[in-house]
């Protein structure tokens, strides 16, 4: 039976400085007054295993800093610093985060249980947040990063056996359906993250994998209502490919695939009008939706009116 997937919980200090500022009240953060080192040599937080951690605490008059911090977790490192600002009445929280050849798979099925991106992670995080409680936190919450994945597996939609399907489409000239769900391998995935007010958007997202590569574009993610509108544009190689004794020609077109919804649906479909264009190079759209019987106002061929025969000459007598 598969698990559930669990609540979001905090990994990192920063997200425990999170449930800190949620669970503890401002009056009581204002009058902490501490200043020291602290090792650990083991913990498990939120069902997360970390081990050497370190860190440097120097907490008075409401303006609490831990910097450095330093961890390992996962194969990989953590580092970082956090400044938690209670002096007013509404704290706010400014956060560096380094997480270094980590290997997400057992830390999201540890804390999450379950992982949909697979692979050894670098990922850089700026961020900073205001408000008392988790809602206020995410609506406030704006900063950037980058992510650099090796060697991974994007989990819920296959990208390789979506092209295949197509493939076959524009080998027999056939529409049909397309089962987009299963897993996706790659070699590399890198991508740069803006946020504001709870928005995570991405412009320049690049996964490289055998055969094609994907750019990608849109709102990752709304950390207010946990949607997306995400669009991944697959370009692939120019090549050829076998299954069993068929041989498919590969290359030189591009497939749209957008990410809609919940982003724990995972819905991630190809765009009808790209596929139209893979598969039928040198037919123009009207043509073939004609062809295939559907029938869609401004876009069904209109008849073309006969064409009036120009005067014969007479020939000279």
């Amino acid at each position: 039976q598969k698990k559930s997937p669990k609540q979001s919980k905090p990994i990192t200090p920063e997200t425990a400085a999170v449930a800190t500022v949620t669970n503890v009240s401002t009056q009581a953060l204002q009058t902490l007054n501490i200043k020291g080192d602290l090792a650990i040599g083991e913990l498990v937080f939120s069902n997360a295993k970390l081990s050497d951690i370190a860190l440097s605490i120097n907490a008075a008059d409401g303006l609490i800093e831990l910097n450095p911090v330093s961890a390992k977790l996962y194969r990989g490192t953590y580092s970082g610093n956090i400044v938690l600002n209670a002096k007013d009445k509404i704290p706010n929280l400014t956060m560096q985060s380094k997480l270094a050849a980590v290997q997400t798979e057992p830390l999201l099925n540890d804390v999450m249980g379950t992982a949909d991106l697979l692979g050894e992670a670098n990922i850089n995080l700026s961020l900073s947040s205001v408000g008392a409680d988790i809602n206020k936190l995410k609506s406030s919450l704006s900063g950037n990063g980058d992510i650099i994945f090796k060697d991974g597996i994007l989990k819920g939609v296959d990208i390789a056996n979506t092209l295949r399907q197509i493939e076959m489409m524009y080998e027999s000239k056939r529409f049909g359906d397309i089962e987009t769900t299963g897993d996706t391998q790659f070699k590399s995935l890198t991508a740069t993250l803006n946020i504001k007010n709870g928005i995570v958007d991405n412009n320049d997202l690049l996964l490289s994998a055998a055969g094609f590569k994907v750019n990608g574009k849109g709102m990752l993610i709304n950390l207010n209502d946990e949607t997306w509108k995400y669009n991944m544009n697959v370009v692939v190689d120019n090549s050829t490919a076998t299954k069993g004794e068929e041989k498919y020609n590969i290359g030189g077109y591009d497939i749209l695939i957008k990410c809609r919804g919940k982003v724990i649906n995972k819905l991630c479909m190809p765009d009808i009008g790209s596929i139209i264009e893979a598969i039928f190079k040198e037919t123009t759209k009207e043509k073939l939706l004609d062809k295939l019987g559907i029938k869609i106002p401004g876009l069904t061929p209109k008849e073309e009116a006969p064409k009036e025969e120009a005067p014969k000459e007479e020939a000279p007598k």
